[in-house]
């Protein structure tokens, strides 16, 4: 029952796996992942599959997380939670770009939102929703 804690799965304990959508099974496994603690989580597009909603939901467990480590691959542009450090594979290459705020700049492939706030002027402090709000609101 613990792991139907997402907003949209409660209820549904008894409902067979291959009965729900892409994006509900992305819930659940996501949700069985993210109830323990571990050293080193890695997640490969966590955000496939989910809707708008879920991915902020994502994020924000992203963010709670106490300890350990986690990396993060996506391709994902819009929703994106705080980070640390941003590395980035380009031409098979590992790049680490370094912390934000100073790492934007240096992110080749950041989200075409980020890059417009970078060439405004209005570098977000990192890579959430969030502050990316709160950059393009700065005057």
């Amino acid at each position: 029952e613990e792991f139907f804690s997402s907003p949209d799965l409660p209820g549904r304990e008894e409902q067979s796996p291959f009965t729900m959508s892409r994006g509900e099974l992305k819930q659940f496994h996501l949700s069985c992942v993210l109830n323990k603690q571990y050293d080193l989580l890695l997640l490969d597009e966590p955000f496939s599959s989910l809707d708008c909603e879920s991915k902020q939901v994502l994020c924000h467990h992203l963010l709670h997380r106490k300890d350990g480590v986690t990396i993060i691959f996506t391709h994902e542009e819009m929703f994106l939670p705080r980070v640390d450090r941003i590395w980035e594979i380009a031409n098979g290459i590992l790049y680490n770009r370094g912390a934000p705020p100073g790492a934007l700049p240096r992110w080749a492939g950041a989200p075409p939102h980020i890059k417009k706030m970078i060439e405004q002027g209005k570098t977000p402090n990192n890579i959430s929703y969030e502050d990316v709000l709160e950059a393009a609101c700065r005057t």
